[in-house]
């Protein structure tokens, strides 16, 4: 694993590729704080449309959350070996860009 990333901090495109996707999170993460209002109040609507889809289903919520903790505890060595496939590398940047973006729209109002 740190030969993989002292060779990929070797090769200058690398780092191109690092700024760009820093740019990109930015602008996700700054675009993002601006449209809150309108990604909350979707997520709100989906919620409300899933607990209708189980109330007409007649399924009980205890059921449901019983459920979804066997698939949680199954996904659970799924997740971990995605997270290390798509590593820091991958996502360092551009998380780092949106959370700076999210900071920056926030701070400009």
């Amino acid at each position: 694993m740190l030969d993989v990333l002292v060779q990929f901090l070797q090769n200058p495109i690398a780092y191109i590729i690092l700024l760009i996707e820093f740019i990109l999170g930015f602008c996700l993460g700054y675009l993002s704080i601006k449209v809150l209002k309108y990604i909350l109040a979707l997520i709100a609507v989906l919620v409300v449309g899933v607990f209708l889809n189980v109330w007409s289903l007649g399924l009980s919520l205890d059921r449901i959350v019983g459920m979804l903790g066997e698939y949680s505890v199954r996904a659970k060595d799924l997740l971990m070996g995605l997270a290390g496939t798509l590593g820091l590398l991958t996502l360092g940047p551009v998380t780092l860009g949106f959370l700076i973006g999210v900071i920056v729209a926030a701070a400009r109002g």
